[in-house]
């Protein structure tokens, strides 16, 4: 199935753009395996990564600190390893929406200290706002 149909993924569609842009992933307790992409840091409109609760391996991409409009990360409740890219421990830890815990990360740290109230808010249905596309089940359950 496509990507724009896969289950926790948002996009972004903006009137008079015929490209969408990955704005969320959520893909808690999906029972993931294998590390996280680097790819990952190419999705430059990328504003929440929910990958907790999951069996993920490896060390954190540095090409994460690069994504400067991520506002949240989860990823507690892996076995992810390394240490974390120091750019997206400083924007992340100040927001409070960094929760690391239960991995073997140097510089663990920073739980979840605020809301994500405009994260978890309903999408409008305008073209302007973000989209969830319709629920389908992971083609694949490793990256």
């Amino acid at each position: 199935a496509p990507v724009t149909e896969w289950r926790g993924i948002t996009f972004w569609e903006a009137s008079g753009d015929a490209q969408r842009r990955v704005v969320q992933i959520r893909l808690s307790g999906e029972g993931l395996t294998g590390e996280v992409p680097a790819s990952l840091g190419e999705l430059t409109a990328l504003t929440v990564l929910h990958l907790d609760n999951n069996h993920l391996t490896g060390q954190l991409p540095p090409a994460l600190g690069g994504l400067t409009a991520l506002r949240t990360l989860w990823i507690q409740n892996n076995q992810l390893s390394g240490k974390v890219p120091p750019q997206l421990k400083t924007r992340l830890v100040t927001a409070g929406a960094l929760n690391l815990n239960k991995n073997q990360l140097s510089g663990e740290g920073g739980q979840t200290k605020k809301a994500d109230r405009a994260v978890n808010a309903p999408a409008p249905s305008t073209p302007n706002h973000p989209r969830t596309s319709a629920p389908a089940p992971m083609p694949v359950h490793q990256f």
